[in-house]
């Protein structure tokens, strides 16, 4: 009579046999895949799984950034403006800003500023913008949002 170990085996060879044999058609295809992550060691506190590169630095997560609660809007002939209030915003350093636009979609990031990243999102917006700048002033950011044409905007974006 065969051992238990040995009997797997057996299981174990047929099924990687069935699987060599009719590949992603095998009733077993399932089971193709080796798990290779380290054995549980029984203890429940994380652990580093993986490094990023060869160099064995720890992969960094993205940080969450801050979101700005509110913000005020005007509408101009040619233009949207958007008023964003920051404590400091002419201090904070030109590299450290972001000012992103698609056809109908703007979204304005501070990156590392008082120790947080901030970000701004407005999707979609209610009409196609042609392009967007931004202004410090002391106390308040000042975004221009040029229109692709004139018209009047009764929203900044699109109801949802």
């Amino acid at each position: 009579m065969a051992s238990t170990t040995e009997a797997e085996e057996a299981r174990l060879s047929a099924l990687r046999e069935n699987i060599a044999k009719k590949g992603t058609n095998s009733y077993y295809y399932g089971h193709a895949t080796q798990r290779n992550g380290p054995e549980w060691d029984g203890k429940e506190e994380p652990r580093l799984l993986a490094t990023s590169s060869a160099t064995g630095e720890v992969a960094s997560s993205p940080r969450l950034a801050s979101v700005f609660e509110s913000y005020s809007w005007g509408d101009e002939k040619k233009s949207i403006k958007v008023y964003i209030d920051f404590e400091g915003a002419a201090d904070v350093a030109d590299d450290r800003i972001t000012l992103e636009t698609t056809n109908n979609s703007l979204t304005f990031k501070l990156s590392d500023v008082k120790g947080k990243d901030w970000k701004l999102l407005l999707e979609p917006l209610l009409h196609d913008v042609a392009e967007a700048t931004y202004k410090k002033k002391s106390e308040m950011f000042v975004l221009t949002i040029k229109k692709s044409e004139e018209g009047t905007w009764t929203s900044i974006t699109q109801k949802k």
